[in-house]
């Protein structure tokens, strides 16, 4: 079970136009889940965009971003889990993420895939 699940692009379309936190909040009133808190929501707005971003910007646009997923067998939820497909193997591919606030990400060139890490604001 997710909040909700939208593409990269639809991510960075909706925060564009100023409605991606109206509709998380539709989603947690569809789900009859409490409202979350202040912060949690001001972590999503400032969060989501830039990962969604950095996802359009390496062309993964498609890629669907699984807000606060619940996960079997552990307390909690993930705050994002990005789903997709690899782009060199065609398989599927899913990333559990934890938004931390992180200032910006780089590449790591020694990485044999493409993967990014974060660097923590000072």
């Amino acid at each position: 079970m997710y909040l909700i699940c939208l593409s990269a692009t639809e991510t960075c379309e909706l925060h564009a136009w100023g409605t991606l936190r109206s509709v998380l909040a539709e989603a947690e009133e569809a789900l009859g889940r409490g409202p979350a808190s202040s912060g949690e929501k001001d972590a999503w707005a400032r969060s989501l965009p830039v990962i969604a971003g950095d996802l359009v910007e390496m062309g993964l646009g498609a890629v669907d971003l699984m807000v606060e997923c619940a996960l079997p067998g552990v307390w909690g939820e993930a705050d994002v889990i990005l789903a997709g497909r690899h782009p060199d193997t065609g398989d599927h591919s899913y990333v559990v993420t934890e938004l931390k606030q992180w200032q910006r990400v780089a590449s790591r060139p020694e990485a044999v895939w493409k993967q990014r890490v974060a660097v923590r604001a000072p």
